[in-house]
C-alpha cells in the first residue's frame, strides 16, 4: 500500500487501516506486513506491526524510529493477508 504524507509536518508514528473489499471467512484474517521504501526511504530502524485483524480489515501501526516522515512524498507498506 502507498502512504502519501501530504504537506505540513508528518509525524514519526501512525496507523493505517486496510479494508478488504469483502468478508474473508468467519474468523480474523492472518496478515504479514513489512516496510518497503517508496519515493522516500524509511529510517533504518523503522518498524511495523499488526495491531488487529478481523474478517473485514487489518489495522497496521508503523514507527519511523522517532524521525518524522518527509512531507509530500510516498512510503510503502507491503502486506499479504489470508482469510480463514
Amino acid at each position: 500500500m502507498n502512504l502519501s504524507t501530504g504537506s505540513g509536518s508528518p509525524g514519526a508514528t501512525g496507523t493505517v487501516t486496510l479494508t478488504f473489499t469483502g468478508t474473508w471467512g468467519t474468523n480474523a484474517t492472518v496478515c504479514v506486513v513489512t516496510l518497503e521504501d517508496g519515493a522516500a526511504a524509511w529510517n533504518g530502524d523503522a518498524a511495523v506491526k499488526l495491531v488487529s485483524t478481523s474478517a473485514t480489515n487489518a489495522v497496521i501501526a508503523w514507527s519511523n524510529n522517532a524521525v518524522g516522515l518527509t512531507a509530500s512524498t510516498t512510503y510503502k507498506i507491503t502486506y499479504v493477508c489470508i482469510g480463514k
